[in-house]
C-alpha cells in the first residue's frame, strides 16, 4: 500500500524550490489544540495562513471542534453534527447552490457523521471521523481534498480520502489517522504510528518528501522525512499554517517544514525546507528548542505554549504578531529566525494564529487576548489599532475552551458551546446574519 509521504529533518535539503514562487498565496486560519491544527491561507493579498487553538491538555487536538481558515468556519456541535458558514465558492461549507452563508448551515448527515475534529484550508475542509477515516471537501485544484489522477477542481459534498493499495492499485479509504491539518492547497495527517502523511501542493516543500515536485499522478505522498530521507517519527501533533507545517515530538520537540523565507521554521535560516529541521531554542542557540506543549503555525510565523503556559514565536513580524513588543524599525520588528519569548507575564491555555494576528486563551480566566494586525479589528479590542503586546478582547466573555483564527478575523468557542467571532465579515464568515465588520466580539446566530 502506498502511504503518504513522511517529513524529512535537515536544512541540507532546504534548497531553493524550482518551481515558479509567483504563485497566488491563500491562508487557512486555524489552532492547533495539541495534536491536531489547521492552517490558514491568504488571498491575493500575499498573506499566510492561521492555525486551530492548540491546548496544553492531554487530548492536544484529538477533539478540536472549531475550525477556521480564508473566509469560512466549520464546528462540531454537542449533538456531533457539523455547521460551517461564511465564503464557499469552491464547496467550503460542505453545501451546494449557495456562494456563501452569513449564518450556519449544517452539513448534512447523509454526507457527514461520526466526527471527531475538523481541519480547514483556505477554500477546503477536512473531518477527521471516530474510525481513523478522513473526509474532505471543498477546492481540489492542487489535489488537497481528493488525492486522485482523476481529480476534480472542486468537490461541494463530504467524501473519504483515498489512497492506492496493493499490486491491483485499487483506491482504499486512508485509515488509522489520529489528527489532521490543512493548509493553503495542502493537507497532512497524523498517524497512529506516530508518523505524518501529506497530499496536494508542494511548491514550498509543504509536503515534506524532501522534493519540491507535486504528486503524480495526484496520490498521497509517502511520509514526511528528515535530512537523512528517513521518516520522521514519534509525532504527537501537527498543526499546518498557509505553505508550512510543525510537528511536536513525543520529547517535546518541534520540527518544521515548507516555505521558511521570514524565518518561518525557526532554525534560524530564511529559507524553505522540503525536509523536516528542527526548531532551535533562539538566535544565539541552535541546539532544539524543548518544553513544548502545543503549537499554531500561521501564515508566516508560529507560535508555542511551554510546559508552563508561557508563549513564544518566531517568523514574520510586520505587525507585531510574534508579541514581543520590539522597536519600530528593527529587525527584531520585521522577524525573528527562532523564538522569541510574547512580551506578557500570562500563562496560556491555548494559542491560535492566522496570516499576521495571534490570539491565546487565558489560563487563569479563560478570557481571550490578542495582538498583531488588526486592520479590519481582528485583535477584537474595539480599535482597529495594530497591537505588538497582547490585548484583551472586548466581550469574549470567559470560559474559553478553543481559538480559530483565520485571514482577517478571530473566533472563540466557549465551554457552553457559545461562539463568538470578529473581524472582517466580507463574507459572512462572523455568522451573526450581516456582512458587517466588528472589532469587539460577537455571537454567530445558529438557527
Amino acid at each position: 500500500m502506498s502511504e503518504p509521504s513522511i517529513l524529512s529533518s535537515d536544512s541540507s535539503q532546504a534548497v531553493n524550490s524550482p518551481l515558479s514562487k509567483s504563485r497566488r498565496l491563500l491562508i487557512v486560519g486555524a489552532v492547533i489544540v495539541a495534536l491536531v491544527a489547521v492552517g490558514a491561507v491568504v488571498k491575493t493579498t500575499g498573506g499566510v495562513g492561521g492555525s486551530r487553538s492548540g491546548t496544553i491538555a492531554s487530548n492536544l487536538g484529538e477533539n478540536s471542534r472549531l475550525s477556521a481558515a480564508g473566509d469560512h468556519v466549520c464546528t462540531i456541535r454537542a449533538d456531533s453534527t457539523v455547521w460551517c458558514w461564511g465564503y464557499n465558492g469552491n464547496g467550503a461549507l460542505g453545501v451546494s447552490l449557495i456562494d456563501r452563508s452569513v449564518t450556519p448551515v449544517q452539513v448534512p448527515t447523509s454526507d457527514l457523521s461520526d466526527v471527531r475534529s475538523l481541519a480547514a484550508g483556505t477554500d477546503h475542509t477536512c473531518a477527521l471521523l471516530n474510525d481513523g477515516h478522513v473526509k474532505c471537501w471543498g477546492a481540489n485544484d492542487s489535489g488537497q481534498s481528493h488525492p486522485s489522477e482523476d481529480h476534480q477542481e472542486f468537490q461541494t459534498s463530504p467524501d473519504f480520502v483515498t489512497e492506492v493499495s496493493g499490486t491491483g492499485g485499487a483506491n482504499v479509504p486512508l485509515a488509522n489517522v489520529k489528527a489532521i491539518a490543512a493548509g493553503s492547497g495542502f493537507t497532512c495527517a497524523l498517524h497512529n504510528n506516530g508518523r505524518v502523511s501529506c497530499w496536494g501542493d508542494n511548491v514550498w516543500g509543504e509536503l515534506g518528501t524532501g522534493d519540491f515536485d507535486p504528486q503524480s499522478p495526484m496520490t498521497i505522498a509517502t511520509s514526511v522525512v528528515d535530512k537523512f530521507s528517513a521518516p520522521i517519527e514519534n509525532v504527537i501533533a501537527i498543526s499546518a499554517g498557509g505553505l508550512s507545517t510543525c510537528a511536536l515530538m513525543a520529547d517535546t520537540s518541534v520540527m518544521c517544514w515548507g516555505f521558511g523565507d521570514y524565518g518561518s521554521l525557526g532554525n534560524g535560516k530564511m529559507q524553505e525546507s522540503s525536509v523536516a529541521v528542527f526548531v532551535h531554542k533562539s538566535v544565539t542557540d541552535d541546539s532544539n528548542l524543548v518544553h513544548v506543549a502545543s503549537l499554531a503555525v500561521g501564515g508566516y510565523h508560529t507560535c508555542i505554549l511551554d510546559t508552563s503556559g508561557r508563549a513564544s514565536c518566531w517568523g514574520k513580524n510586520f505587525w507585531g504578531q510574534l508579541g514581543n513588543n520590539p522597536l519600530a524599525g528593527t529587525t527584531a520588528f520585521s522577524l525573528k529566525k527562532a523564538p522569541v519569548e510574547v512580551d506578557s507575564d500570562e500563562e496560556f491555555s491555548n494559542i491560535a494564529t492566522s496570516s499576521d494576528t495571534t490570539c491565546a486563551i487565558l489560563k487563569s480566566t479563560k478570557a481571550v487576548q490578542c495582538w498583531g494586525m488588526n486592520f479590519s479589528g481582528q485583535v477584537g479590542d474595539g480599535t482597529v489599532i495594530n497591537r505588538q503586546q497582547p490585548v484583551n478582547v472586548s466581550g469574549d466573555g470567559n470560559y474559553n475552551v478553543e481559538l480559530a483564527l483565520a485571514q482577517a478575523f478571530s473566533c472563540s468557542l466557549a465551554s457552553n458551546e457559545a461562539i463568538r467571532c470578529w473581524g472582517n465579515n466580507s463574507e459572512g464568515q462572523l455568522g451573526n446574519g450581516t456582512t458587517n465588520d466588528r472589532n469587539t466580539a460577537g455571537f454567530v446566530i445558529f438557527p
